[in-house]
């Protein structure tokens, strides 16, 4: 941008010179002009010298035109108030939500960057308390905080004392609901394999902290005597191992187990439900159906330990090693799929990926619950969970080509007196 180009200033209108024009100047008044000079006389006495004329006065400058007086501003009007906006609707919360015919999750990220885990039981458990049976509603119904009034929660006298791993929720009807520092899963972690990051650690530190949890619940006494039944899972167990399940897949897959395993695999397996179901002064406080999926990893900055475990919805009373065999069963069935499965790429050479360290999470899973160990019974548990997966499959996910394959292995599995699902991740070289 070029500047602009100015002439001179025009003097201002109302200003005079400030000096009238010099003109060519005159001798002093009081002065005569010289004359030539005659010859000497006697100089006559000079006359006083008259005073000098005044300077005649400087011309004052013309007075500025006076402004006319600033007339008074006139008050001004009060502003109108601003139309107020009408305000922006909340966005709406980041939500997932997954499950199956059985059981729906959703999962709402919150504005104090918590995690409100809302489980609904879409069908009643086995045995269930009818106060806390299902409604008949629609799945994946709005998100709400947990009630502040834990109503007829088994574990409503269950808590205080419990330590940083145990995160116990509270139930609304249908529904259990928990406010979680973290939002995925551990299963959504390491399964299916192909997404696992290769990071052994953030794995084994949340199984670590699942033991710690499992640990703890074990140990704690107050109100105990509020839950005194078994884990539900064996009641499931014991009556469709007897008399099949509802439901046309269910039905099928019952049968593909008579033909498959024989009448006394499944009586061994019956067995076994009513063994660690049968009631003992050593049984504990037990979590009742731990799951990957209910182990919620919490990054370090949050000091909650490696993970917290999702409590409440099947607190019950049995040996400590159901607890822990349950979580083994799954990992156990997730190591097998994936080393006949393993998922392609992931390595630099293009070979197949790295899987997640299913040994070592079932070994920091025992460190977690810092005691001795029944093997024989965690092996059968273990098995038994094996077999709640692929039953529940079955009746709420539906039919698939594969069960018969792993129906199969089930064999193999009641045979080896539960050491098999052990092997899998690891565990058999620390059986007694």
């Amino acid at each position: 941008m070029t500047e602009e180009k100015t002439g001179p200033k025009a003097p201002e209108a109302s200003q005079a010179p400030e000096q009238a024009p010099e003109a060519s100047q005159t001798p002093e008044a009081s002065q005569t002009p010289e004359v030539s000079q005659a010859p000497e006389a006697p100089q006559a006495p000079q006359a006083p010298e008259a005073p000098q004329a005044p300077e005649a006065p400087e011309v004052s400058q013309a007075p500025e035109p006076s402004q006319a007086p600033t007339a008074p501003q006139a008050p001004q009007a009060p502003q109108a108030p601003e139309v107020s906006q009408a305000p922006k609707a909340p966005k709406a919360p980041r939500a997932r939500e997954y499950g199956t015919r059985q059981m729906r999750t959703r999962i709402t990220a919150r504005e104090d960057g918590r995690f409100l885990w809302s489980r609904q039981r879409l069908v009643p458990a086995p045995g269930a308390d009818p106060a806390a049976a299902p409604t008949q509603g629609t799945p994946g119904s709005p998100p709400t905080d947990p009630p502040t009034d834990p109503g007829s929660d088994p574990g409503a006298d269950i808590g205080p004392g419990l330590g940083p791993y145990v995160l116990l929720g509270t139930r609304s009807a249908d529904t259990f609901s928990y406010l979680s520092p973290a939002g995925r899963s551990l299963a959504q972690t390491i399964w299916p394999p192909g997404l696992f990051s290769g990071t052994a650690e953030p794995a084994t530190a949340a199984m670590r902290a699942a033991g710690r949890a499992l640990r703890d619940l074990a140990a704690y006494r107050a109100g105990f005597p509020a839950v005194s039944a078994p884990p539900p899972a064996l009641s499931r167990l014991d009556r469709w191992l007897g008399h099949g399940g509802d439901g046309e897949d269910s039905a099928r897959l019952h049968a593909l187990c008579g033909a498959r395993l024989g009448a006394s695999r499944l009586r061994v397996l019956r067995e076994w439900c009513r063994d660690t179901a049968e009631p003992s002064r050593r049984h504990v406080l037990l979590h009742g159906e731990p799951s990957l999926g209910l182990v919620v990893p919490v990054p370090e900055e949050q000091g909650a330990g490696g993970a917290v475990l999702l409590t409440g919805e099947t607190l019950s009373r049995g040996p400590r090693e159901f607890d822990a065999g349950w979580l083994i069963g799954e990992l156990a069935e997730m190591a097998d799929v994936a080393r006949r499965h393993p998922p392609a790429g992931g390595a630099a050479e293009g070979g197949a990926a790295e899987l997640p360290p299913f040994d070592a999470m079932a070994a920091a899973l025992l460190e977690g619950c810092d005691g001795s160990v029944d093997f024989a019974l965690l092996g059968r548990v273990a098995t038994l969970r094996r077999l709640a997966h692929v039953i529940d499959f079955a009746t709420y996910v539906g039919w698939n080509p594969g069960v018969g394959a792993y129906v199969e292995a089930l064999a193999d599995l009641v045979d080896g007196d539960g050491r098999p699902t052990l092997a899998s991740t690891g565990l058999a070289a620390e059986r007694p």
